[in-house]
């Protein structure tokens, strides 16, 4: 993938997340559409950023054959990335949404299984319509 293209990935995974979150969060926090959504959008630039970043780390440590790439790895790549957002948001949403520790910390967990689904999902999704539409297939050894 190139730099253009994980640009492309991040921000469309972002805009689904902060309009998913933003839908879900009114619902659940007294807080005005346009806090949040503000907030959400702050939140979303940390996670392109983070994720561009640990997306480059990961694919040179597994390679770029993403298609072969099973089940499990791709539970555990959206589990750690998830971690680490906890650990980059929660000091964020105690700060903006003026709430103590443990209930901005369950907020982030029920928000990281959310996203967890999200990312595994949509990387599922977007790797199979990138093969099929956008990467030309590769020509067919002969054996000539």
């Amino acid at each position: 993938m190139g730099i253009k293209e994980r640009i492309f990935h991040s921000v469309l995974l972002e805009i689904v997340g902060v309009l998913m979150t933003v839908i879900a969060a009114t619902f659940v926090v007294e807080e005005t559409v346009t806090h949040l959504t503000g907030l959400a959008i702050i939140i979303s630039l940390v996670a392109m950023t983070f994720n561009y970043v640990y997306n480059l780390v990961f694919d040179r440590i597994y390679g770029d054959d993403r298609l072969s790439r099973g089940l499990w790895l791709r539970v555990w790549h959206g589990l750690f990335f998830e971690m680490g957002m906890v650990i980059i948001t929660t000091p964020l949403l105690m700060y903006a949404l003026q709430l103590g520790f443990l209930k901005v910390l369950l907020m982030d967990l029920v928000m990281v299984v959310f996203f967890m689904v999200l990312v595994i999902v949509y990387n599922w999704c977007y790797d199979h319509a990138r093969a099929r539409f956008f990467v030309p297939p590769k020509p067919a050894l002969t054996g000539v």
